[in-house]
């Protein structure tokens, strides 16, 4: 189910829970999960049931024995469907700025999900880590596209024009796309002869210059590295990708390919549940070769559980990427 509502609706970002399921990841995860989720919850003082209920969980994760791999693959976990977020967040923060025209801005936010996209799905195996590739990299595109037009629109008609923030932002961050997929490549090849062939048309004059320098960088292989550093926005993300996603096709209808629009669950963005509410995870757990409690690990995931959510994540900042 989850893999046939993509592009169009990711379920994973409903819940960890969903996204532990679309990557088979092994039951004793899952079950501490719901346990961390469960003791972690709050819950109105005069409700006794669920206190007990939450007592019940505490009980079980200090009985709950995990070798020190469990331990560090449950942290890894938690830390990957935190980064997964993230890449979804700055993904959706390209195509807001996009829309807005504001490419300069949009393409640094695709560039970073790109970067953190290509890390998780090479990290390890699982099949279902990382954000659809295949609709970031046509976003990407899509944003290198527009730009692209904008700026060489601009260079015929205004001659006092330069080509200084091509040079030194477009340039850095269209060099991803000649170690990315073949459609990237086969993207940059046009963008290279849509140059030249500017360059054969126009008058030499001291511009003529400016746009020698231009494609003498735009034909170079990439060398060195262009960070980024970038601020995002975690809040409702099940909701802003679906509309961000529904725009992208509404806006081009070539991001549909050929999958079929899955319906939407009227009940999905309206889950009142204590249990699936935004919670940290500072992690305890018995390991299962230290019985004594004096030598308990302590993981403390607070601000980078997948459980915040909301207003925990609302300002999180992805570390600086390499372009």
């Amino acid at each position: 189910i989850i893999t046939s509502a993509l592009p169009h609706n990711d379920l994973r970002l409903q819940h960890i829970l969903s996204y532990f399921s679309a990557n088979r990841v092994e039951l004793i995860y899952r079950q501490r999960a719901i346990y961390d989720i469960i003791r972690l919850t709050s819950i109105p003082n005069d409700d006794i049931r669920l206190k007990i209920f939450k007592l019940q969980a505490q009980i079980i994760c200090n009985e709950m024995q995990m070798s020190n791999d469990d331990v560090q693959t449950y942290q890894k976990l938690l830390t990957d469907y935190k980064d997964f977020r993230s890449v979804i967040a700055a993904f959706l923060a390209g195509c807001q700025l996009m829309n807005e025209d504001k490419f300069e801005e949009a393409i640094t936010y695709f560039c970073v999900a790109c970067e953190y996209n290509l890390r998780l799905s090479k990290q390890c195996t699982l099949p279902m880590r990382a954000m659809d590739s295949c609709l970031l990299f046509k976003a990407r595109r899509l944003c290198f596209e527009r730009w692209n037009d904008v700026v060489i629109n601009r260079f015929k008609t205004d001659p006092d024009y330069r080509l200084d923030t091509m040079t030194h932002q477009f340039l850095p961050c269209l060099m991803q796309l000649k170690l990315s997929s073949e459609e990237d490549q086969a993207y940059i090849t046009e963008i290279q002869r849509i140059w030249c062939l500017l360059l054969d048309k126009i008058e030499p004059t001291e511009r003529t210059l400016s746009l020698e320098e231009f494609l003498q960088r735009l034909l170079e292989q990439p060398i060195g590295q262009h960070y980024h550093s970038v601020s995002i926005n975690k809040h409702q993300l099940v909701e802003r990708y679906d509309e961000a996603v529904k725009d992208l096709i509404h806006r081009y209808p070539s991001f549909s390919g050929n999958t079929n629009e899955q319906p939407q669950s009227p009940n999905r963005s309206n889950r009142t549940s204590v249990l699936t509410a935004p919670v940290s995870i500072p992690v305890v757990i018995q390991q299962h070769s230290e019985p004594s409690s004096e030598s308990m690990p302590i993981i403390n995931l607070r601000g980078s559980s997948p459980m915040q959510q909301d207003d925990d994540e609302q300002d999180s900042s992805l570390p600086t990427s390499p372009s």
